[in-house]
């Protein structure tokens, strides 16, 4: 799903047996063994996992993807090593080298993970239950589980955050500002940008009496503009799916001077658009310096990109990559945690 370089590899070999095809149209041997070639292609690269197939695949993408993942390991703790080489699997297995036996190793999840999810299993019948009698139909590990990485965290973060403001960005139908409405004493401001999904969330923030909650119907981005979506009102809703319904984008910078907030924590899924948004943050993160929970799984920018990005413009930050669900072989839901090194007390 994240590597392009996979269908570069589709597209180079039927574009090489096509110019192979045309060049020799006027021999019809020739022409009909170039589009037997061309069929062989696909078909060794679709089907036959050999071992000229995994070999290529290793020297045409593997270092490049190694030294990737090494600079997401720059100065992050042990158990987001841990994580960083579960996702260095998964990026292996989708080129194809099923058959290799470390690679089938290092595509287990770590096992501080297991035990994760060995809780969550003794606590979603309760929480299902809990948060359905509240209205909310999915009952997500990441939000109402791991909490978007503050199940885990220091108590000086949650002292940190409890006196500040929080930014819930891709409030989608009210559930997480359920669970962040309990960690500050201050407000929550949260943003959709999906017309459809915030009408459930009035009616989620009515239904549970939420008082410090404030819904801004917006998405938000690297700058002021409007743009068209397709608006499903599914938890997938976003600015990279493109469609007939017009949405509005903002940016956090200026949102901040709006409201007047003291921003504490941001909260963000935004369903590939992490990295811009962070673009128009990045004023607010210098001055208020907030804890952050960042989806960084929906694509190559937000994967390889954000935290390199924040290392270069905001100082004594520590980062941790954290999983949030607990599917087999996959890494949704990967959320880079952040904070300001100087409020853990030690």
């Amino acid at each position: 799903m994240f590597l392009v370089e996979k269908k570069s590899f589709f597209v180079g070999c039927a574009f090489g047996s096509l110019l192979l095809a045309l060049a020799s149209f006027w021999t019809e041997k020739i022409a009909i063994l170039a589009l037997l070639i061309i069929i062989a292609a696909f078909i060794i690269v679709r089907l036959i996992r050999s071992e000229w197939t995994n070999h290529l695949a290793e020297e045409m993408f593997v270092s490049a993807l190694d030294s990737k993942i090494e600079r997401l390991k720059n100065g992050v703790d042990n158990n987001s090593i841990l994580v960083l080489d579960y996702l260095r699997g998964c990026l292996y297995d989708s080129l194809f080298l099923k058959g290799n036996n470390f690679i089938k190793a290092s595509t287990k999840q770590p096992d501080f993970q297991h035990k994760y999810r060995d809780q969550w299993r003794i606590e979603r019948h309760d929480l299902r239950k809990k948060y359905n009698e509240m209205g909310i139909d999915k009952i997500c590990p990441e939000v109402f589980f791991f909490k978007h990485g503050l199940i885990s965290c220091d108590k000086s973060i949650l002292e940190y955050i409890r006196k500040r403001d929080i930014f819930d960005l891709g409030g989608y139908v009210g559930d997480s500002a359920i669970v962040l409405s309990q960690y500050t004493d201050c407000t929550v401001f949260s943003f959709e940008l999906s017309h459809k999904n915030a009408e459930q969330f009035r009616e989620t923030v009515k239904r549970n009496g939420l008082k410090n909650v404030v819904l801004t119907e917006l998405g938000v981005g690297d700058q002021r503009k409007e743009i068209a979506i397709s608006d499903t009102g599914q938890q997938s809703t976003g600015v990279c799916v493109e469609g007939t319904d017009i949405a509005s984008l903002t940016t956090v910078d200026d949102e901040v001077c709006r409201l007047k907030a003291n921003v504490g924590f941001i909260k963000a899924d935004l369903e590939g658009f992490g990295l811009k948004m962070i673009y128009g943050a990045i004023d607010t993160i210098k001055k208020y310096r907030p804890v952050m929970s960042i989806g960084i799984y929906h694509n190559y920018d937000e994967l390889f990109e954000l935290k390199p990005f924040l290392e270069k413009h905001v100082e004594n930050y520590v980062f941790e990559f954290q999983l949030h669900r607990f599917s087999k072989g996959r890494f949704v839901e990967l959320t880079l945690f952040c904070y300001p090194r100087e409020i853990v007390t030690i």
